[in-house]
């Protein structure tokens, strides 16, 4: 199934998008739904829960740019496809990960082209996210997103490889730890676990990250985690 969400203010546009879903549905033999909302600032207000987003750019108030680049703050793995006449924003749209582009009027080869590469994605990522529950509402990303979390007081702080601004929750690095344990993460001290996938050097008692960061490992974890490294890359440190 494909459950998409559609920002659009114009109801010709709107209808017409719908009407080419509903006919890749039937094309692709899978089942599809679409939830209308008819500015940037209902979308991003609303509780959703959608496998890809078709976000027009020119909207009234908030456009559709500035609205994917906030939903990406929160949210690395809904797909956004833009729907527009704008067609010069579409290099900016590697800014915010954009799915692909469709210029308007919607024609069933380009929905098509864009929704089979959205699927393949979804299959990719199917169990490979971590739901993420705060205060403020649920956040979902993709598990290979995640760069390392460590304790601060009482509470986690998550921070991501994809620039998305840390996330800080209450909970335990014990907890997290047990529902990742079939993921290649590793507890380097008693307040950090790191994902290997982004390891990128490993220097007598520290490690480099994608991102830039360097940790230490504690004299407790260090041995462990050198051997668990040395056979998560196949290699001999």
């Amino acid at each position: 199934m494909i459950r998409a969400a559609s920002v659009e203010n114009d109801e010709d546009e709107e209808r017409l998008l719908e009407e080419q879903l509903a006919r890749y549905g039937l094309d692709r033999n899978v089942e599809t739904s679409c939830v209308h909302y008819g500015t940037a600032e209902a979308f991003l207000d609303a509780p959703y829960d959608v496998d890809v987003v078709f976000m027009d750019i020119d909207l009234p108030g908030m456009n559709g740019m500035d609205a994917a680049t906030q939903m990406r703050r929160c949210d690395t793995t809904t797909q956004i496809v833009f729907v527009t006449s704008l067609a010069q924003y579409a290099v900016k749209g590697y800014e915010v990960d954009a799915a692909g582009f469709i210029v308007k009027p919607v024609r069933f080869y380009d929905m098509a082209m864009c929704l089979d590469k959205v699927r393949r994605v979804i299959s990719r990522n199917v169990g490979e996210s971590i739901t993420i529950r705060t205060q403020s509402g649920m956040y979902l990303f993709p598990v290979s997103d995640i760069e390392y979390v460590e304790t601060s007081g009482h509470d986690l702080v998550y921070h991501f490889s994809s620039g998305a601004s840390p996330i800080r929750v209450r909970d335990s690095l014990g907890r997290l730890a047990e529902s990742l344990a079939d993921k290649p993460f590793i507890r380097v001290s008693q307040g950090q676990l790191v994902n290997m996938m982004h390891v990128v050097r490993v220097a007598g008692s520290s490690l480099t990250l994608s991102g830039g960061d360097t940790l230490f490992f504690s004299r407790r974890c260090k041995r462990d985690c050198l051997n668990r490294i040395a056979q998560y890359m196949g290699r001999t440190i």
